[in-house]
């Protein structure tokens, strides 16, 4: 009750409250396959080592770097991917990313606080 409490007093959430409902997400919730969110095909091997990564069971995940590093590497990937392609992807979505979590953390550590007209 203490967060609707908040909202109801401040009109706002709690400091810090969204960054908190992302990490329980993160823990407890199944990640969404690469191949489900992009729009770039994402080779099914590749998207196996990724999500060995992601899961919950530590046993699950690579063992190490190193173990990380050959799964990839065994990876058979399409070349046709240049550092020109990678350059212009990044340059478009790192930017987005970057405005969005600056969007998050800025919501998250200041909130909006909504004025209630005065009687």
């Amino acid at each position: 009750m203490g967060s609707p409490s908040f909202a109801a007093s401040y009109g706002c959430e709690p400091p810090g409250l969204r960054r908190k409902l992302v990490a329980i997400a993160h823990a407890t919730d199944e990640p969404v396959p690469p191949s489900e969110r992009s729009d770039q095909p994402i080779p099914e091997e590749l998207e196996r080592v990724i999500m060995a990564c992601l899961q919950k069971d530590p046993g699950a995940r690579p063992e190490s770097a190193l173990a990380f590093a050959e799964q990839l590497g065994a990876c058979k990937l399409d070349d046709s991917w240049t550092d020109r392609d990678a350059e212009a992807w990044w340059n478009v979505h790192l930017a987005s990313q970057l405005a969005r979590d600056e969007s998050v953390l800025s919501k998250s550590e200041q909130p909006t606080v909504f004025l209630r007209p005065a009687d």
